[in-house]
């Protein structure tokens, strides 16, 4: 449950700022609902493009390092 709050506000910071790169300054109030079911139906990958109608380099670079943390074990 830790990472579901980060992950929604990435993508929906990833939303904005696509929409801004693609020069449409203004926020998009269907966004929101665009965020939840990306979220839901979309692979992470795809997010980006689901919600900003284009790839976005700031969540392909956020999801491509999502990965399993690495555990480190010491000797006792």
């Amino acid at each position: 449950m830790d990472g579901a709050p980060q992950i929604h506000t990435a993508l929906s910071w990833s939303a904005q700022i696509g929409r801004q790169e693609r020069s449409f300054p203004f926020p998009d109030p269907r966004v929101k609902g665009r965020v939840h079911r990306a979220l839901r139906r979309s692979p992470l990958q795809a997010a980006d493009v689901a919600v900003a109608g284009a790839p976005v380099p700031f969540w392909r670079d956020f999801v491509a390092a999502s990965g399993p943390r690495p555990t480190t074990t010491r000797p006792i």
